[in-house]
């Protein structure tokens, strides 16, 4: 399994912030511009979405994208992608 990255967010001044303080920044940005709160996580399920709604087949190619996701959930959740996606066309 590949080693995750440290620092995934550069603040305004340029320095990387660390993981643990991206949900601090995230809140408090949030809050500062009066926007719905939102985690990281989230646009986790945003990335997956785009995807496969731009049409990207290849499931390994998403799972491989996001990184250490138990297999039968993701399963699960594009499942329920595809039936919506079926229901709405």
């Amino acid at each position: 399994m590949k080693k995750r990255p440290k620092f995934l967010i550069i603040n305004s001044v340029g320095e990387l912030v660390k993981m643990p303080n991206y949900a601090d920044m995230l809140r408090t940005l949030c809050k500062r511009h009066e926007l719905m709160l939102v985690t990281l996580h989230m646009f986790r399920h945003t990335h997956e979405t785009v995807l496969w709604e731009s049409g990207v087949a290849d499931i390994n190619y998403i799972r491989a994208r996001l990184g250490g996701t138990n297999k039968d959930g993701f399963f699960n959740i594009l499942g329920q992608k595809a039936n919506t996606l079926n229901r709405n066309t």
